[in-house]
């Protein structure tokens, strides 16, 4: 009987002890459900990577709570760095190590206290181009939109090959894009492959840039839907081009009779008056004088410009033309191409001898061929063409070569004191005799002026004192404020120039 009580005693105590045993881990699985004990900290990792793909590396990586650092590390080759802090919401700002030329979506730089971290892509940024737009080559680009309305982005290829363009939104959602010409003449309407929502670009050697020309540029457009900003991805397939003919050198064709001279119409008081050429007009006639220019009429007429660095009422400047390299034709023979020509060092010439003030130069048979030849080749008085440029005018096909040129008659200014030139850096006045020319400027005290080149019959006045030139050089110095002198020529010879520099 004692032995059964001993045996009895010893299960209780053994069952107590269970359950106590149970009781202590069932407080500890509810520590860690949800009770008073939760972790304090966590570690959230932050990885960078590159627009293709790659780990982004030479980047710190600044944590913030708030407006206040807690802490900072550099991210390690595989492009990640790990913090282990207190539990909550932060937001990471990146510092580059050397040169860092990328965009990123800013919300990825925000960490949830309950997230592991946060993943940064790199996007490529657009660079600057002519117009306030911005220019893309191959890349993965974070662009601004602008609402339903297309936004323009210059594509130029860096190597031969077909490219893939496509558009997003931020959240992936697809966008219309298209391609509309040339930056300097925009169409209204898309000419670009399109297949399943994706633009492809040929981009063959004419197309890359040269030494003597800029690489094609293509205007891309993008609608935004909506949209503040989206991603733009320019991507070079592994589509194999074949050869063209098209694509063997080009020829640079030097077509003028003589080397351009420089000319000197404007002056800083002399304003030049252009006439604009009515090349709706059939009886419109140029004939080529004498002096190898052409001549409006007769080969007696008024010498006919053409407008070089300024723009005509059809097109930009031709000087802006040549830059992008579109000076230039190609040539066929019974439908098979032959070879082709560029005319960008011959309009160089012309550009350094253009008259700086006005920007034009007599019209030659250099300046004929390149314009006959360029317009035929971008179709500019083909109205069935892209680059037709007479949409609002009859213009008359044979003379619509000369869009660009004009008449011109010069007039000269500063000859009343209530209405002086205003002195630049530097300049040149023409001078007749018997003339005084009233200028003007607003100095710093100790700036001066010095005028080259004045004979010995001409002097400046300054208030109530008289200048005269000595070895041909009068120098004015200024008084803070505004400054008004003149300069007066009593020769009877011809026409001088005097040059100035401000010092």
């Amino acid at each position: 009987m004692k032995k059964l009580f001993a045996i009895l005693m010893a299960l209780m105590l053994l069952v107590s002890s269970m359950l106590l045993m149970t009781s202590c881990n069932g407080d500890k699985g509810g520590d860690e459900g949800g009770g008073g004990n939760e972790p304090t900290t966590a570690t959230y990792t932050v990885r960078l990577v590159n627009p293709d793909g790659s780990a982004a590396e030479n980047v710190v990586v600044k944590l913030m709570k708030g407006d206040a650092q807690v802490t900072l590390a550099r991210v390690d080759a595989e492009g990640k760095v790990s913090f282990t802090v207190d539990k909550g919401d932060y937001t990471v700002e990146l510092i580059p190590v050397g040169e860092f030329n990328y965009s990123y979506d800013r919300s990825s730089l925000n960490i949830a206290a309950d997230s592991n971290g946060t993943v940064i892509n790199l996007y490529d940024t657009p660079v600057g181009y002519e117009g306030g737009m911005r220019g893309v080559s191959a890349g993965h680009y974070i662009v601004n939109l602008g609402s339903d309305e297309l936004t323009y982005f210059v594509f130029t290829g860096k190597a031969r090959g077909e490219y893939e363009l496509y558009a997003t939104d931020l959240d992936g959602n697809p966008l219309d894009i298209g391609y509309y010409g040339a930056p300097i003449n925009p169409l209204a309407y898309n000419i670009g492959e399109i297949r399943e929502g994706k633009m492809y670009i040929e981009i063959r050697n004419m197309n890359l840039a040269s030494d003597t020309m800029e690489a094609t540029p293509y205007l891309i457009g993008i609608k935004g839907a909506g949209a503040e900003q989206g991603f733009l991805h320019v991507v070079k397939t592994n589509t194999e081009l074949e050869f063209n003919a098209q694509e063997i050198n080009w020829i640079d064709r030097i077509p003028y009779e003589k080397p351009p001279v420089t000319q000197q119409i404007g002056y800083d008081n002399v304003d030049v008056r252009f006439t604009n050429l009515d090349i709706t007009d059939p009886s419109l006639t140029v004939v080529k004088g004498a002096d190898g220019y052409y001549h409006l009429g007769t080969a007696d007429g008024p010498v006919v410009y053409m407008r070089i660095t300024t723009a005509s009422p059809y097109i930009a400047p031709f000087k802006d033309i040549n830059e992008s390299g579109q000076l230039c034709r190609y040539f066929y023979e019974d439908g098979k191409f032959k070879y082709k020509e560029h005319y960008g060092v011959a309009m160089n010439a012309y550009i350094a001898a253009a008259d700086v003030k006005s920007g034009v130069y007599p019209l030659d048979e250099g300046l004929k061929y390149i314009v006959q030849n360029t317009g035929e080749y971008l179709g500019w008085w083909n109205e069935s063409a892209m680059n037709y440029l007479f949409t609002e005018v009859n213009e008359v096909t044979e003379n619509a070569w000369l869009f660009a040129c004009c008449i011109i008659e010069t007039e000269k200014v500063g000859a009343d004191s209530s209405a002086p030139v205003i002195v630049g850096d530097e300049g040149k006045l023409l001078l007749s005799a018997g003339d005084t020319v009233y200028l003007t400027y607003t100095a710093a005290a100790g700036e001066t002026v010095t005028l080259s080149g004045v004979p010995e019959c001409a002097y400046v006045t300054v208030g109530e004192q008289t200048l005269t030139p000595a070895n041909g050089k009068i120098t004015v110095i200024f008084v803070s404020g505004v400054n008004n002198f003149s300069i007066t020529y009593t020769g009877e010879g011809g026409d001088v120039v005097v040059s100035y520099t401000l010092g």
